[in-house]
């Protein structure tokens, strides 16, 4: 047998020795798969439409699933600490300007489909301090550009203080300063406990072109 054809035959039983797991593992884009599997935030109810800074101040005190309609502007830093929730945007334009979420000492949380722009300065648009069971996905992140110095506006999504349990995905990074920023920043306190240090569990998914989740 010629060499060519001892090389097609290796190459087609790679094929098919590893075609098949591969193909398995692939997920569909509404799909929660990762760290984060089993987290059902708010569930399945209708739950409660927010048009206003103050009725998602309270509906994320409240918890259950909270649908944010319109961009709401200059909500400062909502804190999510109430399990199970849910945070989903209402069609393609829904979010939040100059404002941020902080999912803080809480679990089962679940946040999709918003447009989130500009943090307050020194916050972030989310982040998740000693959480677990985080699903955060098909949400666009972004900030003023090149413009300030890198911690003007902190991060974009930051998970850190012994989190653990989280999937990130699908969502779209862009239009932020600071370079080790514009994703995640994934960190852990050295002045914390070594158990809480261990934690940290993320998985993360890219963002392909023009895509969305469900929204209602």
């Amino acid at each position: 047998m010629r060499f060519f054809e001892i090389a097609t035959v290796a190459m087609t039983a790679a094929s098919t020795a590893y075609g098949a797991p591969m193909e398995k593992r692939a997920a569909a884009v509404d799909e929660l798969v990762g760290f984060a599997q089993g987290t059902t935030g708010g569930g399945s109810g209708a739950g409660t439409t927010v048009a206003s800074c103050a009725e998602l101040t309270a509906a994320a005190k409240a918890g259950g699933v909270i649908k944010i309609k319109g961009m709401l502007t200059g909500c400062g830093i909502i804190r999510v600490g109430t399990a199970g929730t849910s945070i989903l945007g209402v069609g393609k334009d829904a979010g939040l300007t100059d404002s941020g979420l902080q999912v803080f000492k809480t679990s089962n949380i679940i946040i999709r489909n918003l447009k989130l722009y500009r943090a307050p300065k020194g916050k972030d648009l989310i982040d998740i301090e000693a959480s677990t069971n985080v699903w955060v996905d098909h949400n666009d992140f972004s900030s003023v550009g090149v413009t300030g110095d890198k911690d003007t506006y902190d991060g974009l999504l930051d998970a850190k203080s012994g989190s653990d349990m989280l999937t990130f995905s699908w969502n779209k990074f862009h239009d932020h300063v600071s370079l080790h920023n514009t994703f995640t920043l994934m960190q852990n306190s050295v002045l914390m406990p070594i158990s809480g240090r261990a934690r940290l569990s993320v998985t993360l998914t890219t963002m392909p072109p023009r895509t969305r989740a469900n929204s209602t």
